[in-house]
This record gives C-alpha cells, structure tokens and sequence, in this order.
C-alpha cells in the first residue's frame, strides 16, 4: 500500500476546508431565497383570502338588494332604477372579484411551487455540506496519519481501523482489476486458438502473456515485449502396425495377441456342454 505523502494530505485538507466554506455559503444562499420565497407565498395567501372575503361580501350585498327587489313596488321607478344600479354594480364587482381570485390562485401555485423548490435547494445544500465536512473529516485524518508516519510514531486506534480498511479496500479493487483482465485474457485466448489444440504449457503461457498486454492496455502502460513462441515440430504420424488402433494423431497399441476365434474357445460353446455337470 502506498504511504500517505505529507504535502499531499495537507494539500488535500486545505482544498476540503475551501469546499467546506463554499458549501456553507450555498447553504446560507438557498436558506435566503427560501425565506424570500415562504414571504411570497404568504403574501399570495393573504390577498386570496381578502379577495374570498370581498366575494363573500359582494354575494350577501346581491342577496340584500334581491330582497329589496322582491319588496319594492313595481310602480315605484326611482326605487326600481336604484336597484338596477346597485345590481349591476354588485354584479359587475363580483364578476371582477372572482377574475382577482383566479389570477391570485395561479400567483399563490406559482410561489407554492417555487417554495417547494427553494425548500429542496435547501436540503441539497445541506446534504452537500455534510458530504464536505466529511470529506474535510477524512482529509484531516489522512494528513495527521501522513505527518504521524513521517514521524515514525504510532497511530492512534481509530487511524490504524481506518488504515486496515483502506487496505482491505485496495486489495479487493486489485483482486478485482486482476479478475477483469483473465476474463478479457481468456476471452482473447479462445478467440485466437481457433481450431488448434495446444498444450497445457503453451496455453498457459499464451494467457500470461495476455493478460500482461490487458493489464497495459487497461492502466496505461507500455505492453510488455512477447518472447517468440517456440517452434514446435510434430513428426507425420506413423503408420499402424498389426494390433494397433487409432484416430486422429492419436495412436494406441492394444494387445496384439491373434483373438481365438469363439468355436475353438473350450467350454460354453459345444452343443452337449452342461455348466452343472461337474456338480
């Protein structure tokens, strides 16, 4: 595992504290503008419920003048004109109010839905300043490591706990990456093989080499230089002697001994034979 560098770890500790700073400032921003927002929809609120008032008013005024209409004597045209008046005064005030009502409905969902955006920049802001305190946490641990091992002194518990698990992190990530590059080895083993059949030692010998030219190819190095595969000289197959069998270039030797044939064999063939004669 490679050893903390103490200028790096400070380095990393003085950018964590920047980020800490920048997020506290977001987190100050976006409460702002959520506060901005809640006073919007409050004000959208409050004139909804005066205009909700105002109609309830105008509908009880027009309540009041059908009343002093049905009492009023038809002949009585000064009386009948003033209530004509003061209808279509009604009448026209609460078509006004109602078109109030319906613009303010769409002001209110407007600044209702722009608090619910403020309030999640909020909680966006927050959840990206305890990322960055964590963060500014695990680089302060990782320079006083680095300044402790330097030093050649012991670590405290929790910073060997934290050590070990980096560790462990690390060897898996490799085992990992490891696993990754067989696969793609074997992979372009079978792929390149075709039909041939080689044996145990040129096989692994072509996988090794493989899987160093994957590892190159996947961490960027230069791919290792090949040594030529050794020429191999197969000899023509032989011809098959009397009590041999083969396929193929494979060739195996049985026993060459002449099969009697099954009459001359004693015993089980002849026609008089009795397997429990002798008992």
């Amino acid at each position: 595992m490679t050893e903390p560098s103490v200028d790096r770890t400070n380095d990393a500790q003085v950018k964590a504290q920047a980020e800490v700073k920048r997020a506290e400032n977001a987190v100050a921003i976006a409460k702002a503008e959520d506060e901005r927002a809640q006073e919007v929809e409050a004000r959208a609120q409050s004139a909804k419920r005066i205009t909700v008032a105002q109609l309830d008013e105008t509908a009880n005024g027009l309540a009041s003048i059908e009343a002093q209409e049905r009492g009023t004597d038809p002949n009585d045209n000064d009386a009948i004109r003033w209530l004509v008046n003061e209808r279509a005064i009604a009448e026209t005030t609460r078509r006004a109010l109602e078109g109030r009502r319906q613009r303010e409905q769409e002001q209110l969902e407007k600044a209702q839905a722009d608090a619910n955006t403020a309030s999640a920049a909020v909680e966006r802001a927050k959840a990206a300043l305890e990322k960055a305190r964590a963060h500014l946490s695990d680089a302060q641990d990782d320079a006083w490591e680095a300044r402790l091992i330097a030093a050649k002194e012991p670590l405290p518990q929790h910073l060997e706990v934290r050590r070990a698990w980096r560790q462990r992190q690390e060897e898996i990530e490799r085992q990992r990456e490891r696993d990754l590059c067989w696969d793609e080895a074997r992979r372009r083993y079978l792929a390149n093989i075709g039909e041939r059949c080689p044996s145990i030692e040129e096989k692994m010998r072509m996988e090794d080499e493989l899987f160093n030219l994957v590892w190159a190819e996947r961490h960027g190095e230069k791919p290792p230089k090949t040594e030529p595969s050794p020429v191999v000289r197969r000899e023509p197959p032989r011809a098959l002697q009397s009590g041999e069998q083969g396929w193929g270039r494979h060739l195996h030797a049985f026993d060459s001994t002449p099969v009697t044939s099954i009459e001359k064999v004693s015993g089980g063939t002849e026609s008089n034979w009795d397997p429990f004669e002798e008992d």
